[in-house]
């Protein structure tokens, strides 16, 4: 679920962090929300000189307990995907996927056992979603599925879902205030998308969302702080920064 980025301008002061995503050219016109942007000419990104961490230091995903190198697929900065789609920067991380993010967010899905179904629903659900009226307010509160497609890696075939780019989760946000939690005006309006949201699952789709949590629930990305992200990227790499420097912004995701 997510908030508009008007409800983060609103509720976030310039003192916060800025993140987010990838480039890309149009997109499905089937979707509501993005309009097909012109061509796009890729972004050409140097591929020397960079400094690289030790291979016995872990990150990020490398921690998790059942990481596996062979479950992921290898994503290089710069790299075109369905000759659509472009990484200028690594959004996050998570044990089943890896959002690489006008701006989408791409998602990489682990390679997975063919007999498992979790994704195979996440795909029904979307589909639902996307059949939903436009004009039911938790439409636009609800993250949509922009396209998807397979990718061959080095282990196997990866599933890849590309979503509009989100930001911070309520989550991270509250624990960015000294005090830890929200007044009670700002409670009543953040809470007010995601009981949006869930009328809207709950009454058009049929759907029950069985991890509703400060974590799921995020903030949209308003396009300065998408360009800004994408900038600073091409920045670093241009200057040889370290890898660890560059993914200094990345948050876990589910």
């Amino acid at each position: 679920m997510s908030l508009s980025s008007r409800s983060w301008k609103k509720l976030c002061s310039p003192a916060f962090q800025r993140s987010s995503a990838l480039k890309r050219s149009p997109v499905l016109k089937s979707n509501p929300v993005f309009k097909p942007s012109p061509a796009w000419k890729p972004l050409d990104f140097p591929r020397k000189g960079i400094a690289i961490i030790s291979v016995d230091e872990k990150i990020e995903e490398e921690n998790l307990p059942d990481y596996a190198t062979s479950r992921y697929y290898p994503v290089a900065i710069g790299e075109i995907f369905r000759a659509r789609y472009q990484v200028v920067g690594k959004l996050g991380f998570g044990t089943t996927s890896t959002p690489a993010g006008q701006h989408v967010a791409l998602k990489l899905y682990v390679e997975s056992d063919p007999s498992d179904i979790s994704l195979d629903n996440e795909l029904k659900a979307f589909e639902r979603i996307q059949n939903t009226s436009n004009k039911h307010p938790g439409r636009y509160a609800v993250r949509s599925l922009l396209d998807s497609f397979y990718i061959d890696g080095p282990n196997g075939r990866h599933q890849c879902l590309v979503h509009p780019p989100l930001w911070d989760s309520v989550y991270g946000f509250r624990h960015r205030n000294s005090v830890r939690r929200f007044p009670e005006p700002v409670m009543a309006f953040v809470l007010e998308r995601p009981f949006q949201a869930l009328d809207l699952l709950h009454q058009e789709c049929h759907i029950a969302h069985t991890d509703i949590q400060e974590g799921n629930l995020l903030f949209s990305a308003d396009k300065s702080v998408l360009r800004a992200f994408e900038q600073e990227e091409a920045e670093e790499l241009d200057n040889h920064s370290p890898i660890r420097a560059r993914r200094r912004n990345c948050l876990p995701v589910a």
